[in-house]
């Protein structure tokens, strides 16, 4: 008789902050914007993080990479399987590009940058459209190992 435990199935809530993670990662990778680590191991700030150096990269590509994690969970998750929680969780992001928007284009009006993130939202579902299978597959190794950092994910999936 075996004394090893039967591994237990990650809930869905870390499964999904695995893909919101995974998004923000091939965002990076593919607009060259550099990061430092991804988690899904949640702690007072969120369920997961990846931490991106956002020094270097252009306003437009830091709003992308922010616009990517939900953009992966509205397309690769079934909505079934989403919760208001989840939505919640992703609205962080959101806010976050809405305010970078207005510190780039302060003269601008809620309808100019309302257009704005629709048109940043629109090229962040196609990179994530684009990248399905890379993302599943970061997704599955943050679920393998809970934190990778990020010279792993360039090496790997570049």
């Amino acid at each position: 008789m075996s004394t090893n435990p039967k591994p237990r199935r990650p809930s869905r809530r870390v499964r999904i902050t695995a893909i919101h993670e995974a998004g923000h990662i091939i965002a990076c990778l593919r607009l060259h914007v550099p990061f430092n680590s991804a988690s899904i191991h949640a702690d007072k700030i969120g369920l997961g993080r990846v931490v991106v150096d956002f020094a270097s990269a252009k306003p437009e590509n830091q709003i992308v990479v922010l616009l990517c994690g939900s953009a992966a969970e509205r397309l690769l998750i079934p909505p079934k399987s989403r919760s208001i929680s989840d939505w919640l969780a992703s609205r962080a992001d959101q806010q976050e590009s809405e305010m970078l928007v207005s510190s780039v284009h302060p003269t601008w009006g809620e309808d100019q940058t309302t257009e704005y993130l629709k048109q940043m939202t629109s090229e962040a579902d196609k990179l994530v459209a684009d990248n399905k299978d890379a993302i599943l597959d970061i997704a599955q190794a943050l679920l393998e190992r809970g934190k990778i950092e990020g010279r792993e994910i360039v090496q790997g999936w570049q």
